[in-house]
Protein backbone atom coordinates (compact mmCIF):
# COMPACT_ATOMS: atom_id res chain seq x y z
CA UNK A 1 0.00 0.00 0.00
CA UNK A 2 1.60 3.23 -0.82
CA UNK A 3 0.22 7.14 0.56
CA UNK A 4 -0.53 9.98 -1.62
CA UNK A 5 -1.12 14.00 -1.10
CA UNK A 6 -3.00 15.21 -4.05
CA UNK A 7 -2.73 18.61 -4.79
CA UNK A 8 -5.45 21.38 -6.30
CA UNK A 9 -5.00 25.09 -7.07
CA UNK A 10 -8.10 27.08 -6.83
CA UNK A 11 -5.75 29.23 -9.30
CA UNK A 12 -6.34 26.34 -11.98
CA UNK A 13 -8.44 27.82 -15.15
CA UNK A 14 -10.57 24.93 -16.40
CA UNK A 15 -11.10 24.87 -20.39
CA UNK A 16 -14.31 26.91 -19.80
CA UNK A 17 -12.44 29.84 -18.29
CA UNK A 18 -13.71 29.38 -14.96
CA UNK A 19 -10.96 28.94 -12.03
CA UNK A 20 -10.99 24.91 -10.34
CA UNK A 21 -13.26 25.99 -6.79
CA UNK A 22 -11.21 22.91 -4.86
CA UNK A 23 -13.21 23.52 -1.63
CA UNK A 24 -16.45 22.48 -3.64
CA UNK A 25 -15.66 19.82 -5.90
CA UNK A 26 -14.51 17.94 -2.42
CA UNK A 27 -17.83 18.98 -0.66
CA UNK A 28 -20.12 18.26 -3.05
CA UNK A 29 -19.22 14.68 -4.43
CA UNK A 30 -18.56 11.59 -2.53
CA UNK A 31 -16.18 10.04 -5.48
CA UNK A 32 -13.26 13.00 -7.52
CA UNK A 33 -11.30 12.43 -10.31
CA UNK A 34 -7.80 13.73 -9.92
CA UNK A 35 -4.74 14.10 -12.52
CA UNK A 36 -1.70 11.84 -12.20
CA UNK A 37 0.55 14.33 -13.89
CA UNK A 38 3.80 12.23 -12.58
CA UNK A 39 3.84 9.59 -14.90
CA UNK A 40 6.21 7.45 -12.52
CA UNK A 41 3.35 6.97 -10.07
CA UNK A 42 0.22 6.00 -12.71
CA UNK A 43 1.81 2.29 -12.10
CA UNK A 44 2.26 1.69 -7.96
CA UNK A 45 -1.27 3.98 -7.23
CA UNK A 46 -3.47 1.04 -6.23
CA UNK A 47 -7.11 0.66 -4.84
CA UNK A 48 -7.54 1.42 -1.17
CA UNK A 49 -4.28 3.84 -1.46
CA UNK A 50 -5.04 6.50 1.11
CA UNK A 51 -5.00 9.94 -0.36
CA UNK A 52 -5.14 13.38 1.53
CA UNK A 53 -6.42 15.73 -0.79
CA UNK A 54 -4.27 19.36 -0.44
CA UNK A 55 -5.58 22.95 -1.56
CA UNK A 56 -3.20 25.39 -2.43
CA UNK A 57 -3.13 28.75 -1.12
CA UNK A 58 -4.40 30.44 -4.82
CA UNK A 59 -5.77 33.60 -4.59
CA UNK A 60 -5.86 33.69 -0.39
CA UNK A 61 -2.85 33.51 1.23
CA UNK A 62 -2.27 31.37 4.28
CA UNK A 63 -5.40 29.18 3.15
CA UNK A 64 -3.61 26.36 1.60
CA UNK A 65 -3.18 22.97 3.58
CA UNK A 66 -5.15 19.51 3.16
CA UNK A 67 -8.84 19.48 3.77
CA UNK A 68 -10.28 16.23 2.63
CA UNK A 69 -8.83 12.31 3.34
CA UNK A 70 -10.16 9.53 1.07
CA UNK A 71 -8.73 6.49 -0.67
CA UNK A 72 -8.28 5.33 -4.51
CA UNK A 73 -11.38 3.80 -5.67
CA UNK A 74 -10.83 2.87 -9.45
CA UNK A 75 -7.24 2.19 -11.92
CA UNK A 76 -5.43 4.87 -13.01
CA UNK A 77 -6.93 5.66 -16.40
CA UNK A 78 -6.18 7.59 -19.54
CA UNK A 79 -8.74 10.53 -20.04
CA UNK A 80 -8.85 11.32 -23.78
CA UNK A 81 -10.49 14.55 -23.15
CA UNK A 82 -8.38 16.05 -20.79
CA UNK A 83 -5.44 14.41 -22.13
CA UNK A 84 -4.13 13.16 -19.00
CA UNK A 85 -3.79 10.12 -16.87
CA UNK A 86 -6.69 10.12 -13.80
CA UNK A 87 -7.52 8.31 -10.63
CA UNK A 88 -10.75 8.48 -8.63
CA UNK A 89 -10.72 8.92 -4.97
CA UNK A 90 -13.68 8.26 -2.78
CA UNK A 91 -14.26 11.13 -0.27
CA UNK A 92 -14.17 9.76 2.85
CA UNK A 93 -14.16 13.09 5.17
CA UNK A 94 -13.72 17.04 4.30
CA UNK A 95 -12.81 20.25 6.83
CA UNK A 96 -12.37 22.66 4.56
CA UNK A 97 -11.58 25.32 7.26
CA UNK A 98 -9.26 26.06 10.23
CA UNK A 99 -12.67 26.12 12.30
CA UNK A 100 -13.23 22.57 10.73
CA UNK A 101 -10.35 21.57 11.24
CA UNK A 102 -8.34 21.36 8.23
CA UNK A 103 -4.43 21.01 8.31
CA UNK A 104 -2.94 24.55 7.26
CA UNK A 105 0.27 24.69 5.39
CA UNK A 106 1.60 27.51 7.69
CA UNK A 107 0.98 24.72 10.86
CA UNK A 108 2.90 21.39 9.37
CA UNK A 109 5.43 23.54 8.34
CA UNK A 110 5.89 24.40 12.00
CA UNK A 111 6.87 20.56 12.46
CA UNK A 112 10.43 19.40 12.25
CA UNK A 113 9.13 16.44 10.17
CA UNK A 114 6.54 17.65 8.11
CA UNK A 115 8.20 20.67 7.07
CA UNK A 116 10.42 18.35 4.95
CA UNK A 117 7.28 17.75 3.17
CA UNK A 118 7.83 17.56 -0.60
CA UNK A 119 4.63 19.75 -1.10
CA UNK A 120 6.05 22.19 1.63
CA UNK A 121 9.30 22.56 0.08
CA UNK A 122 8.58 22.19 -3.15
CA UNK A 123 4.91 23.18 -3.89
CA UNK A 124 4.36 22.70 -7.43
CA UNK A 125 2.97 19.69 -8.65
CA UNK A 126 -0.07 17.32 -8.73
CA UNK A 127 0.48 13.83 -6.90
CA UNK A 128 3.30 13.42 -3.82
CA UNK A 129 3.73 10.01 -2.50
CA UNK A 130 3.93 9.84 1.75
CA UNK A 131 6.48 7.63 3.83
CA UNK A 132 4.59 5.73 6.04
CA UNK A 133 5.79 7.69 8.95
CA UNK A 134 4.72 10.74 7.24
CA UNK A 135 1.46 9.05 6.29
CA UNK A 136 0.77 7.69 10.26
CA UNK A 137 1.82 11.91 11.81
CA UNK A 138 -0.69 13.15 9.53
CA UNK A 139 -3.62 10.61 10.28
CA UNK A 140 -2.65 11.21 13.74
CA UNK A 141 -3.26 14.85 13.13
CA UNK A 142 -6.07 14.62 10.99
CA UNK A 143 -7.96 12.87 13.60
CA UNK A 144 -6.68 14.76 16.88
CA UNK A 145 -7.78 18.18 15.10
CA UNK A 146 -11.48 17.82 15.08
CA UNK A 147 -13.74 20.71 14.58
CA UNK A 148 -12.89 23.75 16.93
CA UNK A 149 -16.66 24.46 17.79
CA UNK A 150 -17.33 24.24 21.16
CA UNK A 151 -19.28 21.20 22.15
CA UNK A 152 -22.61 21.64 23.73
CA UNK A 153 -23.05 24.88 21.71
CA UNK A 154 -25.85 24.95 19.13
CA UNK A 155 -25.34 23.63 15.81
CA UNK A 156 -26.08 25.22 12.47
CA UNK A 157 -27.76 23.13 10.17
CA UNK A 158 -28.19 23.52 6.27
CA UNK A 159 -31.09 21.48 5.00
CA UNK A 160 -32.41 21.62 1.57
CA UNK A 161 -36.01 22.09 0.26
CA UNK A 162 -35.16 21.37 -3.11
CA UNK A 163 -38.00 18.56 -4.16
CA UNK A 164 -40.98 19.59 -5.57
CA UNK A 165 -42.77 17.30 -2.83
CA UNK A 166 -41.76 18.53 0.09
CA UNK A 167 -42.23 22.53 -0.09
CA UNK A 168 -40.61 25.35 2.34
CA UNK A 169 -44.11 26.37 3.14
CA UNK A 170 -45.75 22.86 4.08
CA UNK A 171 -42.54 22.63 6.71
CA UNK A 172 -43.47 26.70 7.30
CA UNK A 173 -47.09 25.28 8.17
CA UNK A 174 -46.18 21.90 9.85
CA UNK A 175 -43.97 23.83 11.84
CA UNK A 176 -41.54 20.80 11.25
CA UNK A 177 -38.44 19.52 8.86
CA UNK A 178 -38.76 16.27 6.37
CA UNK A 179 -36.17 13.88 5.65
CA UNK A 180 -36.81 11.18 3.16
CA UNK A 181 -35.04 8.05 2.42
CA UNK A 182 -38.16 6.22 3.56
CA UNK A 183 -37.06 2.94 2.56
CA UNK A 184 -34.73 3.17 5.33
CA UNK A 185 -37.95 2.69 7.60
CA UNK A 186 -37.64 4.26 11.88
CA UNK A 187 -33.53 5.39 11.85
CA UNK A 188 -33.29 4.59 15.35
CA UNK A 189 -33.67 0.69 14.52
CA UNK A 190 -29.67 1.01 13.36
CA UNK A 191 -26.97 1.44 15.81
CA UNK A 192 -24.50 2.91 13.56
CA UNK A 193 -23.62 5.11 10.41
CA UNK A 194 -22.60 1.71 8.87
CA UNK A 195 -25.57 -0.22 9.81
CA UNK A 196 -26.94 2.90 7.77
CA UNK A 197 -24.85 3.19 4.62
CA UNK A 198 -25.61 -1.66 4.36
CA UNK A 199 -28.97 -0.52 4.50
CA UNK A 200 -28.64 1.88 1.52
CA UNK A 201 -26.42 -0.60 -0.21
CA UNK A 202 -28.88 -3.07 -0.07
CA UNK A 203 -31.81 -0.77 -1.49
CA UNK A 204 -30.15 0.67 -4.45
CA UNK A 205 -27.79 -0.89 -7.09
CA UNK A 206 -27.18 2.21 -8.21
CA UNK A 207 -25.40 3.83 -5.39
CA UNK A 208 -22.79 1.55 -4.46
CA UNK A 209 -21.68 4.50 -2.05
CA UNK A 210 -23.89 6.45 -0.45
CA UNK A 211 -21.64 8.46 1.67
CA UNK A 212 -24.18 11.82 1.42
CA UNK A 213 -26.95 9.76 1.93
CA UNK A 214 -25.65 8.14 4.77
CA UNK A 215 -24.19 11.47 6.44
CA UNK A 216 -27.56 12.80 6.03
CA UNK A 217 -29.76 10.35 7.83
CA UNK A 218 -27.11 10.12 10.57
CA UNK A 219 -26.81 13.61 11.41
CA UNK A 220 -30.29 13.97 11.16
CA UNK A 221 -31.08 11.37 13.86
CA UNK A 222 -28.10 11.37 16.25
CA UNK A 223 -26.17 14.48 15.38
CA UNK A 224 -28.99 17.04 15.33
CA UNK A 225 -29.74 17.99 18.78
CA UNK A 226 -33.17 20.44 20.53
CA UNK A 227 -31.65 23.74 20.47
CA UNK A 228 -29.76 23.60 17.36
CA UNK A 229 -30.85 26.12 14.08
CA UNK A 230 -32.03 24.92 10.48
CA UNK A 231 -31.52 27.04 7.41
CA UNK A 232 -33.93 25.99 4.64
CA UNK A 233 -32.06 26.93 1.64
CA UNK A 234 -32.75 25.66 -2.13
CA UNK A 235 -29.65 25.21 -4.60
CA UNK A 236 -26.84 27.15 -4.21
CA UNK A 237 -28.07 30.52 -2.91
CA UNK A 238 -31.69 30.72 -1.99
CA UNK A 239 -32.74 31.03 1.52
CA UNK A 240 -36.74 30.97 2.63
CA UNK A 241 -35.97 30.91 6.68
CA UNK A 242 -34.56 29.37 9.29
CA UNK A 243 -35.89 28.22 12.77
CA UNK A 244 -34.85 26.23 16.09
CA UNK A 245 -34.73 22.48 16.51
CA UNK A 246 -37.40 21.83 19.24
CA UNK A 247 -38.01 17.93 19.18
CA UNK A 248 -35.59 14.68 19.14
CA UNK A 249 -35.51 12.68 15.94
CA UNK A 250 -39.96 11.41 14.93
CA UNK A 251 -41.09 8.95 12.73
CA UNK A 252 -44.62 8.62 11.62
CA UNK A 253 -45.51 6.03 10.36
CA UNK A 254 -48.65 6.64 8.94
CA UNK A 255 -47.51 9.79 7.07
CA UNK A 256 -47.15 8.68 3.18
CA UNK A 257 -43.79 9.89 2.84
CA UNK A 258 -41.31 12.16 4.25
CA UNK A 259 -41.85 10.13 7.79
CA UNK A 260 -38.78 11.18 9.30
CA UNK A 261 -39.49 14.45 10.90
CA UNK A 262 -37.82 16.92 14.06
CA UNK A 263 -40.27 19.53 15.06
CA UNK A 264 -38.87 23.41 14.31
CA UNK A 265 -39.79 26.80 15.76
CA UNK A 266 -39.59 28.85 12.45
CA UNK A 267 -37.91 32.34 13.92
CA UNK A 268 -38.17 33.87 9.91
CA UNK A 269 -39.43 33.36 6.69
CA UNK A 270 -38.95 34.83 3.46
CA UNK A 271 -36.87 34.91 0.34
CA UNK A 272 -33.48 35.93 0.01
CA UNK A 273 -30.60 34.91 -2.11
CA UNK A 274 -26.88 35.24 -1.39
CA UNK A 275 -24.76 36.99 -3.21
CA UNK A 276 -22.36 36.08 -6.47
CA UNK A 277 -19.50 36.80 -4.19
CA UNK A 278 -20.72 35.51 -1.17
CA UNK A 279 -19.47 31.73 -0.04
CA UNK A 280 -22.71 29.68 -0.74
CA UNK A 281 -24.12 26.02 0.20
CA UNK A 282 -23.11 22.85 -0.80
CA UNK A 283 -25.66 20.50 -3.32
CA UNK A 284 -26.56 18.33 0.14
CA UNK A 285 -29.52 17.27 1.60
CA UNK A 286 -28.06 18.42 5.29
CA UNK A 287 -24.84 20.23 6.40
CA UNK A 288 -23.02 21.22 9.25
CA UNK A 289 -22.11 24.91 8.73
CA UNK A 290 -21.06 26.00 12.08
CA UNK A 291 -17.59 25.45 11.07
CA UNK A 292 -17.99 28.14 8.11
CA UNK A 293 -18.15 31.72 9.79
CA UNK A 294 -17.96 33.62 6.71
CA UNK A 295 -20.97 31.84 5.56
CA UNK A 296 -22.88 32.02 8.01
CA UNK A 297 -22.31 35.54 8.98
CA UNK A 298 -22.99 36.58 5.08
CA UNK A 299 -26.52 33.82 5.83
CA UNK A 300 -27.76 36.41 8.62
CA UNK A 301 -26.29 39.57 6.82
CA UNK A 302 -28.33 39.03 3.78
CA UNK A 303 -31.67 37.80 6.04
CA UNK A 304 -31.69 41.37 8.09
CA UNK A 305 -31.25 43.54 5.19
CA UNK A 306 -34.13 45.46 4.48
CA UNK A 307 -35.71 45.63 1.22
CA UNK A 308 -38.31 48.19 0.10
CA UNK A 309 -41.36 46.03 -0.06
CA UNK A 310 -44.52 48.16 -2.05
CA UNK A 311 -48.08 47.27 -3.15
CA UNK A 312 -46.57 46.05 -6.71
CA UNK A 313 -44.65 43.61 -4.78
CA UNK A 314 -47.35 42.47 -3.09
CA UNK A 315 -49.50 42.19 -5.93
CA UNK A 316 -46.79 39.88 -7.31
CA UNK A 317 -46.89 37.62 -4.92
CA UNK A 318 -50.13 37.39 -3.41
CA UNK A 319 -53.42 36.23 -5.78
CA UNK A 320 -55.75 39.29 -5.11
CA UNK A 321 -56.96 42.03 -6.99
CA UNK A 322 -55.86 46.05 -6.45
CA UNK A 323 -59.34 47.03 -4.89
CA UNK A 324 -58.92 43.94 -2.27
CA UNK A 325 -55.39 45.11 -1.47
CA UNK A 326 -56.82 48.17 -0.92
CA UNK A 327 -59.76 46.99 1.54
CA UNK A 328 -56.59 45.56 3.24
CA UNK A 329 -54.71 48.61 3.71
CA UNK A 330 -57.59 50.68 4.79
CA UNK A 331 -59.26 47.93 7.43
CA UNK A 332 -55.93 48.30 8.99
CA UNK A 333 -55.21 51.80 9.24
CA UNK A 334 -58.78 52.52 10.21
CA UNK A 335 -59.21 49.50 12.72
CA UNK A 336 -55.50 48.53 14.03
CA UNK A 337 -56.64 44.89 14.30
CA UNK A 338 -57.59 42.89 11.21
CA UNK A 339 -58.66 38.79 11.31
CA UNK A 340 -57.71 37.17 7.77
CA UNK A 341 -60.59 34.41 7.86
CA UNK A 342 -60.63 31.71 5.33
CA UNK A 343 -60.35 27.83 4.91
CA UNK A 344 -56.76 25.69 5.11
CA UNK A 345 -54.51 26.76 2.75
CA UNK A 346 -55.32 29.78 1.04
CA UNK A 347 -51.89 30.97 2.51
CA UNK A 348 -53.00 33.09 5.63
CA UNK A 349 -49.68 33.48 6.87
CA UNK A 350 -48.00 34.28 3.55
CA UNK A 351 -50.57 36.99 3.15
CA UNK A 352 -50.11 38.64 6.71
CA UNK A 353 -46.79 38.62 6.96
CA UNK A 354 -47.07 40.45 3.10
CA UNK A 355 -49.50 42.90 4.66
CA UNK A 356 -46.93 44.08 6.94
CA UNK A 357 -44.19 44.12 4.34
CA UNK A 358 -46.83 46.33 2.52
CA UNK A 359 -47.69 48.52 5.08
CA UNK A 360 -44.34 49.19 6.26
CA UNK A 361 -42.79 49.47 2.86
CA UNK A 362 -39.85 47.58 4.38
CA UNK A 363 -39.56 43.72 3.49
CA UNK A 364 -37.79 42.81 6.89
CA UNK A 365 -39.07 40.47 10.05
CA UNK A 366 -37.43 42.94 12.55
CA UNK A 367 -41.09 44.51 13.00
CA UNK A 368 -42.48 41.43 13.32
CA UNK A 369 -44.15 38.86 15.90
CA UNK A 370 -45.41 36.34 15.46
CA UNK A 371 -47.41 33.48 18.09
CA UNK A 372 -50.20 30.81 18.10
CA UNK A 373 -53.29 30.86 20.55
CA UNK A 374 -54.65 27.77 21.89
CA UNK A 375 -56.96 26.94 24.10
CA UNK A 376 -54.55 26.93 27.34
CA UNK A 377 -52.66 30.07 26.31
CA UNK A 378 -52.65 32.58 29.39
CA UNK A 379 -52.48 36.15 30.49
CA UNK A 380 -49.00 35.19 32.35
CA UNK A 381 -47.82 34.45 28.96
CA UNK A 382 -49.06 37.44 26.76
CA UNK A 383 -48.75 40.02 28.78
CA UNK A 384 -47.21 39.66 32.60
CA UNK A 385 -47.01 36.69 35.43
CA UNK A 386 -45.41 35.16 37.64
CA UNK A 387 -42.81 31.96 36.81
CA UNK A 388 -40.80 29.76 38.75
CA UNK A 389 -37.25 29.77 39.62
CA UNK A 390 -34.33 27.56 39.72
CA UNK A 391 -34.25 28.65 43.03
CA UNK A 392 -37.57 27.47 44.18
CA UNK A 393 -39.44 30.67 44.32
CA UNK A 394 -41.32 32.71 41.57
CA UNK A 395 -39.98 36.03 39.61
CA UNK A 396 -42.20 38.58 37.78
CA UNK A 397 -42.01 38.10 33.98
CA UNK A 398 -43.17 40.16 31.26
CA UNK A 399 -45.09 38.03 28.46
CA UNK A 400 -44.28 38.61 24.80
CA UNK A 401 -47.33 41.24 23.98
CA UNK A 402 -45.93 43.30 26.62
CA UNK A 403 -42.80 43.05 25.47
CA UNK A 404 -43.17 43.78 22.14
CA UNK A 405 -45.28 46.75 23.19
CA UNK A 406 -42.58 48.31 24.51
CA UNK A 407 -40.23 47.40 21.53
CA UNK A 408 -42.75 50.29 19.87
CA UNK A 409 -43.14 52.65 22.08
CA UNK A 410 -39.44 52.93 21.71
CA UNK A 411 -39.52 53.13 17.86
CA UNK A 412 -41.86 55.71 17.21
CA UNK A 413 -40.76 56.00 13.58
CA UNK A 414 -41.73 52.64 12.53
CA UNK A 415 -44.46 50.43 13.00
CA UNK A 416 -45.02 47.21 14.57
CA UNK A 417 -47.10 43.81 13.60
CA UNK A 418 -47.81 41.36 15.96
CA UNK A 419 -49.42 38.08 14.34
CA UNK A 420 -52.00 35.66 15.64
CA UNK A 421 -52.13 32.55 14.34
CA UNK A 422 -54.98 30.52 15.37
CA UNK A 423 -56.72 33.75 17.47
CA UNK A 424 -59.88 32.17 17.95
CA UNK A 425 -58.38 29.12 19.72
CA UNK A 426 -57.79 31.25 22.70
CA UNK A 427 -59.74 33.42 25.21
CA UNK A 428 -59.56 36.77 24.45
CA UNK A 429 -60.80 37.90 27.61
CA UNK A 430 -58.49 35.27 29.44
CA UNK A 431 -55.37 36.37 27.18
CA UNK A 432 -55.95 39.87 27.18
CA UNK A 433 -57.24 40.95 30.72
CA UNK A 434 -57.40 44.06 31.16
CA UNK A 435 -55.94 45.37 27.63
CA UNK A 436 -58.91 44.10 25.57
CA UNK A 437 -60.00 47.71 25.40
CA UNK A 438 -56.93 49.11 24.81
CA UNK A 439 -56.31 47.54 21.55
CA UNK A 440 -59.25 49.84 20.03
CA UNK A 441 -58.14 51.68 17.37
CA UNK A 442 -58.93 55.11 19.56
CA UNK A 443 -57.77 53.73 22.58
CA UNK A 444 -54.09 53.73 21.41
CA UNK A 445 -52.65 56.35 23.58
CA UNK A 446 -51.35 58.18 26.88
CA UNK A 447 -54.84 59.03 28.19
CA UNK A 448 -56.17 55.34 28.22
CA UNK A 449 -53.31 53.87 29.94
CA UNK A 450 -54.40 51.38 33.01
CA UNK A 451 -52.45 49.50 35.77
CA UNK A 452 -51.75 45.57 35.30
CA UNK A 453 -52.96 42.89 37.42
CA UNK A 454 -49.43 42.48 38.21
CA UNK A 455 -47.61 45.62 38.75
CA UNK A 456 -43.73 46.70 40.19
CA UNK A 457 -44.04 49.19 42.54
CA UNK A 458 -43.68 52.79 41.20
CA UNK A 459 -44.82 51.10 37.66
CA UNK A 460 -46.59 53.56 35.05
CA UNK A 461 -49.86 52.29 34.09
CA UNK A 462 -49.51 50.72 30.34
CA UNK A 463 -51.23 51.57 27.20
CA UNK A 464 -50.46 50.25 23.61
CA UNK A 465 -48.56 52.32 21.13
CA UNK A 466 -50.78 53.76 18.09
CA UNK A 467 -47.47 52.21 15.94
CA UNK A 468 -48.54 48.55 16.56
CA UNK A 469 -51.30 46.59 14.63
CA UNK A 470 -52.41 42.81 15.27
CA UNK A 471 -53.33 40.54 12.71
CA UNK A 472 -54.80 37.76 13.29
CA UNK A 473 -55.52 34.72 11.34
CA UNK A 474 -58.55 31.77 11.70
CA UNK A 475 -59.09 28.54 10.02
CA UNK A 476 -62.76 28.71 9.28
CA UNK A 477 -62.62 24.64 8.95
CA UNK A 478 -61.93 24.29 12.20
CA UNK A 479 -64.84 21.83 13.93
CA UNK A 480 -64.11 23.18 17.65
CA UNK A 481 -64.94 26.38 16.86
CA UNK A 482 -68.84 26.87 17.24
CA UNK A 483 -69.21 30.72 17.39
CA UNK A 484 -66.55 33.82 17.68
CA UNK A 485 -66.49 35.80 20.86
CA UNK A 486 -67.94 38.98 20.49
CA UNK A 487 -65.61 40.76 22.01
CA UNK A 488 -63.53 39.41 19.19
CA UNK A 489 -65.53 40.48 16.55
CA UNK A 490 -66.23 44.20 17.81
CA UNK A 491 -62.65 44.86 18.08
CA UNK A 492 -61.59 43.11 14.40
CA UNK A 493 -61.94 43.80 11.07
CA UNK A 494 -62.93 40.24 9.27
CA UNK A 495 -61.85 39.91 5.95
CA UNK A 496 -62.30 36.79 3.59
CA UNK A 497 -59.65 35.28 2.29
CA UNK A 498 -60.98 32.75 -0.61
CA UNK A 499 -59.45 30.02 -2.60
CA UNK A 500 -57.57 30.96 -6.09
CA UNK A 501 -57.98 28.66 -8.11
CA UNK A 502 -60.65 30.13 -10.53
CA UNK A 503 -58.35 33.26 -10.73
CA UNK A 504 -55.94 34.01 -14.27
CA UNK A 505 -53.28 35.61 -11.97
CA UNK A 506 -53.08 31.92 -9.84
CA UNK A 507 -53.21 30.12 -13.32
CA UNK A 508 -50.52 32.23 -14.95
CA UNK A 509 -48.29 31.62 -11.65
CA UNK A 510 -48.35 28.02 -12.26
CA UNK A 511 -47.03 28.09 -15.36
CA UNK A 512 -43.59 28.52 -14.52
CA UNK A 513 -43.59 25.44 -12.74
CA UNK A 514 -46.02 22.54 -14.64
CA UNK A 515 -47.48 22.12 -17.89
CA UNK A 516 -50.89 23.75 -19.25
CA UNK A 517 -52.60 20.04 -18.84
CA UNK A 518 -51.37 19.92 -15.23
CA UNK A 519 -53.02 22.93 -14.40
CA UNK A 520 -55.79 22.69 -15.81
CA UNK A 521 -56.84 19.23 -13.85
CA UNK A 522 -56.04 20.94 -10.68
CA UNK A 523 -58.02 23.95 -11.21
CA UNK A 524 -60.96 21.39 -13.00
CA UNK A 525 -60.98 18.93 -10.33
CA UNK A 526 -60.39 20.93 -6.74
CA UNK A 527 -62.70 23.73 -7.91
CA UNK A 528 -65.32 20.70 -8.67
CA UNK A 529 -64.44 19.36 -4.79
CA UNK A 530 -64.60 22.64 -3.32
CA UNK A 531 -68.69 23.32 -5.12
CA UNK A 532 -69.48 19.62 -3.20
CA UNK A 533 -68.08 20.91 -0.08
CA UNK A 534 -69.45 24.31 -0.67
CA UNK A 535 -73.13 23.00 -1.01
CA UNK A 536 -73.09 20.80 2.08
CA UNK A 537 -74.23 23.04 3.98
CA UNK A 538 -75.42 21.14 6.48
CA UNK A 539 -72.32 20.12 7.79
CA UNK A 540 -69.55 21.93 6.05
CA UNK A 541 -70.32 24.91 3.56
CA UNK A 542 -67.83 27.37 1.90
CA UNK A 543 -65.42 27.85 5.01
CA UNK A 544 -64.35 24.19 4.96
CA UNK A 545 -62.81 24.34 1.04
CA UNK A 546 -59.54 23.66 -0.16
CA UNK A 547 -56.71 26.41 -0.54
CA UNK A 548 -54.61 27.33 -3.10
CA UNK A 549 -51.58 26.70 -1.89
CA UNK A 550 -51.34 23.15 -1.59
CA UNK A 551 -51.33 23.16 -5.39
CA UNK A 552 -48.52 25.66 -5.43
CA UNK A 553 -45.00 24.32 -5.87
CA UNK A 554 -42.02 27.05 -5.44
CA UNK A 555 -39.68 24.88 -8.37
CA UNK A 556 -40.16 24.02 -11.42
CA UNK A 557 -41.90 19.95 -11.23
CA UNK A 558 -39.93 16.89 -12.39
CA UNK A 559 -42.63 14.52 -12.23
CA UNK A 560 -46.25 15.79 -12.47
CA UNK A 561 -48.24 12.82 -11.67
CA UNK A 562 -46.07 12.23 -8.75
CA UNK A 563 -45.95 15.22 -7.10
CA UNK A 564 -49.86 15.68 -8.07
CA UNK A 565 -50.43 12.18 -6.16
CA UNK A 566 -48.42 13.07 -3.73
CA UNK A 567 -50.16 16.25 -2.45
CA UNK A 568 -53.74 14.24 -3.01
CA UNK A 569 -52.62 11.57 -0.37
CA UNK A 570 -50.48 13.77 2.20
CA UNK A 571 -52.94 16.81 1.79
CA UNK A 572 -56.03 16.65 0.45
CA UNK A 573 -57.23 12.96 1.39
CA UNK A 574 -57.05 13.22 5.30
CA UNK A 575 -59.30 16.71 4.88
CA UNK A 576 -61.54 14.65 2.64
CA UNK A 577 -62.15 11.77 5.37
CA UNK A 578 -62.10 14.24 8.04
CA UNK A 579 -65.00 16.35 6.69
CA UNK A 580 -66.96 13.21 5.52
CA UNK A 581 -65.53 11.01 8.26
CA UNK A 582 -69.20 9.23 8.83
CA UNK A 583 -69.32 8.21 4.55
CA UNK A 584 -66.85 6.57 3.22
CA UNK A 585 -68.66 5.70 0.22
CA UNK A 586 -68.89 9.59 -0.51
CA UNK A 587 -65.04 10.11 0.28
CA UNK A 588 -64.27 6.90 -1.77
CA UNK A 589 -66.19 8.77 -4.71
CA UNK A 590 -64.50 11.96 -4.41
CA UNK A 591 -60.89 10.00 -4.14
CA UNK A 592 -61.84 8.83 -7.79
CA UNK A 593 -62.57 11.67 -9.13
CA UNK A 594 -59.63 13.42 -7.92
CA UNK A 595 -57.42 10.92 -9.67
Amino acid sequence: MNYWIFQGNPKHQNRDGTFFDVTNYVLENEVVTWGVRQQNFKDVMQLGDPVFIWRADGFEKGSGGIIAHGEISSAVRFDEEEEVYVVDVKINECKVSKEAGMLLRTELSQDINLSKLRIITVRSGTNFKLTDEQYKQLKEMWEAKRSIVKVGEPQYWSFSVEGSFLSFSHCLNEQKIYLGWDELGDLRQYESKEAIKARLQHESVENQNPMNDTLANYQFLSEMQVGDYVIAKQGFRKIFGYGRITSDYCYDENRAQYKSYREVEWLKDGEWELKESDEHFSTKTLTNITPYPNLLSQIFAVMNSQQDYNAADFLKEVFMSESQYERLIYALNHKKNIILQGPPGVGKTFLAKRLAYAHQGIKSDEYIQMVQFHQSYSYEEFIRGYKPTEQGGFTLKNGVFYEFCEKALKDPDHNYYFIIDEINRGNMSKIFGELLMLIEADKREKSYAMPLTYMQDGEAPFYIPSNLYIIGMMNTADRSLAVVDYALRRRFAFIEVEPAFHLEKYQIHLQQFMSDELIQKVVQKIMRLNTEIGQDSLNLGKGYRIGHSYFTPTTKLQNEQLWYEHVIQMEIEPLIREYWFDNEQKVASLLEDLY
